[in-house]
């Protein structure tokens, strides 16, 4: 339940940002190199969000020879959310 709570909360706060700070219109070449490091990030941590709650409901029907894909799937989300923590702030200081 902690992760499916993260997973809702990161997706509410870029649509926020995609909705109300139109953050997609600002995507250029000029940008600063902290927001071209960030935003693979956050997008590497989208996706696997996804792969991760859609391998681990699989997981819970009963279909255990998705454990290991699961597993590897974690290893990558907690990488890239962390580094997409760590760019977003960069961001803000620099």
């Amino acid at each position: 339940m902690l992760m499916f709570g993260c997973l809702i909360a990161d997706y509410v706060l870029v649509f926020y940002l995609v909705a109300f700070r139109d953050a997609l219109g600002e995507i250029n070449s000029a940008m600063h190199w902290t927001l071209m490091l960030h935003i693979p990030f956050a997008l590497t941590t989208l996706i696997f969000y996804a792969l991760t709650a859609y391998t681990g409901y699989r997981l819970w029907k009963g279909e255990h020879k998705l454990r290991f894909r699961l597993r590897l799937y974690d290893r990558i989300l907690i990488f890239a959310r962390i580094f997409t923590f760590f760019t977003s702030v960069m961001v803000q200081f620099f």
